[in-house]
């Protein structure tokens, strides 16, 4: 995944804060957050985050590359709490 300047140019604290509650910037309607959003499936999720380790906004690199695992039994919850985390 690759985040936009924009994104790079807010504060460790405002990236941060998209994983809880928050106000939207551009309406100020409440969000529930990444979190909140993925909660029915964070039991069944084994999520790893690997950074690029020579930086960020390098062209044609990603940022980051997240790696989930689930058991197989719970795709359902899985699919589920992922869609509502991304959007």
């Amino acid at each position: 995944m690759s985040k936009t300047s924009a994104w790079w140019e807010k504060t460790v604290l405002e990236r941060h804060s998209y994983f809880y509650p928050h106000h939207a910037d551009a309406t100020g309607a409440p969000v529930k957050g990444h979190a909140k959003a993925a909660e029915a499936g964070i039991k069944t999720i084994f999520r790893k985050l690997y950074h690029n380790p020579d930086g960020y906004q390098r062209a044609g690199e990603f940022d980051f590359v997240t790696y989930f695992e689930w058991h197989r039994r719970k795709p359902a919850d899985v699919r589920s709490g992922l869609s509502r985390a991304a959007g």
